[in-house]
C-alpha cells in the first residue's frame, strides 16, 4: 500500500522519504540557481502523505491536523515561497513553490491543536495563568542555546501567540530574550562581549583591569550596544 510521495522539479534530492528531524519532515533538494538564460531557476516540491500514516508518525489523534510548510537556505535563513497545506480524501498534500537554489531544504511541521483546548482552563483560572508563565519561563531558560531561538520563532511563539496564551508585550520581551541568546551564540566580537558579561558580570574599574583582551571593558555609567561603548544618558 501506498503511504505517501514525493515530487519536486530539483535536478538533486534526497534519497526515500523525508527525515523526521526534532519534529519537522525534512527534506533536501538541489539545483543551478540559474537557468541557462540567466533567469532564476524556481523550485517545487509536493508532499503527498496518507492521513492515518501522518498521524501516526506524529502521535495524533483523529481531530484535524495543520501544518506549516518553509524552507531554508543552505545559510539557514528563511526564504519566501509560496505554500499550501490541503487535507482531502485520506490525504494530506504539502507544496512549496518558487523558491530558489542551489540547496534549500523543505521543513514541513505538522501540528494538531491540542493547546487550544487547554486554553479555556489557563485563562479562566489566574491560578492556572500565573503557573503556565512561569514554567514557561523555566522551559526557555532550560532549552538548549543552539535550537531554542529556531524553536521559538518557528513553532512556539506561534503556537502562544495564536492562542493567546501570551500577550503581544510578552511576545516581544521574549524575543528579546531569545535574541541575547542567538547573540552569544554569533562569532563576533559582540557577541564574545556579550558572553563575557554574562559569565563575569564584571564592572567598573575592576572590570577596565581584568577585561580579557580584544574585548571591551564594560565601566560604570557605560552601556554596551553591539560591541560599541556609549555613554549613559544622566
Amino acid at each position: 500500500m501506498l503511504d505517501g510521495f514525493v515530487s519536486t522539479n530539483s535536478t538533486v534530492y534526497s534519497a526515500g522519504p523525508p527525515k523526521l528531524v526534532k519534529g519537522s519532515l525534512d527534506y533536501q533538494v538541489a539545483a543551478p540557481h540559474f537557468r541557462s538564460d540567466g533567469s532564476e531557476f524556481l523550485g517545487r516540491y509536493r508532499l503527498i502523505i496518507r492521513s492515518d500514516v501522518a498521524r501516526c508518525v506524529y502521535g495524533f489523534t483523529q481531530a484535524p491536523v495543520s501544518a506549516r510548510v518553509t524552507v531554508t537556505s543552505a545559510n539557514g535563513s528563511s526564504q519566501v515561497a509560496t505554500t499550501s497545506v490541503t487535507e482531502s480524501s485520506g490525504w494530506i498534500t504539502l507544496s512549496a513553490d518558487n523558491f530558489t537554489f542551489s540547496n534549500p531544504v523543505i521543513k514541513v511541521v505538522l501540528q494538531q491543536q491540542k493547546l487550544k483546548n487547554l486554553v479555556p482552563y489557563i485563562q479562566g483560572d489566574p491560578a492556572a495563568k500565573q503557573s503556565f508563565s512561569k514554567a514557561l519561563d523555566i522551559t526557555l531558560s532550560r532549552s538548549s542555546p543552539r535550537t531554542i531561538v529556531d524553536d521559538w520563532r518557528r513553532t512556539i511563539k506561534p503556537a502562544l501567540t495564536n492562542t493567546k496564551l501570551i500577550t503581544p508585550e510578552k511576545a516581544t520581551e521574549l524575543d528579546k530574550r531569545i535574541r541575547v541568546v542567538e547573540m552569544t551564540l554569533e562569532p563576533t566580537v559582540a557577541a564574545q562581549t556579550i558572553r563575557w558579561i554574562i559569565k563575569t558580570a564584571i564592572t567598573g574599574e575592576v572590570g577596565v583591569k581584568t577585561a580579557p583582551l580584544g574585548q571591551i571593558p564594560i565601566e560604570e555609567g557605560s552601556s554596551l550596544i553591539f560591541g560599541k561603548k556609549q555613554n549613559a544618558s544622566r
